[in-house]
């Protein structure tokens, strides 16, 4: 299956088979696409993804365009990153989106007070970089790992995994 990558020439979202994208993009991509493909086998037709960490939208914009390529209907999406450049970006890169089955919100957010904004199981999968866990203060991680339970069905983590080395494995 084809894995989505975007294309920052053009600011949208283009097909490609996994050419060119770090290897822990790809893994992030791949697991995106089978939890939305589990969903769609289990009947599901909407679907709302979160992605704490989100830096300038890739990856969300990329689960959002493969939810839709999917079929889904009904697909929401929010990106929230402590930084207003990235979430800048963000909102530049989808400007003059007009799919009517996509709602889309970018927000600056502690990501503490983001997560305590979400209602009980509301995520269906949420993204999460593996490098804001790292950079939360100790006595936070506990309090932020507990709403990522309360909130999310799916938790993917973004972001190298700590036995490969940066640019993968050799």
């Amino acid at each position: 299956m084809a894995s989505l990558a975007y294309d920052d020439r053009y600011a949208e979202p283009v097909m490609i088979m996994g050419h060119g994208i770090p290897s822990a993009e790809r893994r992030v991509a791949w697991l995106i696409e089978n939890a939305l493909l589990e969903m769609q086998a289990a009947g599901r037709h909407a679907v709302r993804i979160v992605d704490i960490g989100c830096g300038s939208g890739a990856v969300l914009i990329r689960a959002l365009v493969c939810a839709r390529s999917l079929g889904f209907v009904a697909i929401e999406g929010r990106g929230v990153d402590r930084s207003g450049d990235d979430i800048m970006v963000a909102r530049w890169a989808t400007r003059g989106w007009a799919d009517p089955a996509i709602g889309l919100s970018f927000e600056v957010s502690a990501i503490d007070d983001a997560l305590a904004r979400e209602e009980d199981g509301s995520v269906d999968i949420l993204l999460y970089a593996r490098s804001v866990m790292e950079r939360l203060p100790i006595a936070t991680r506990s309090w932020v790992a507990r709403d990522i339970r309360r909130i999310a069905n799916r938790l993917i983590i973004k972001g190298e995994h700590p036995a490969v080395p940066a640019g993968g494995a050799r």
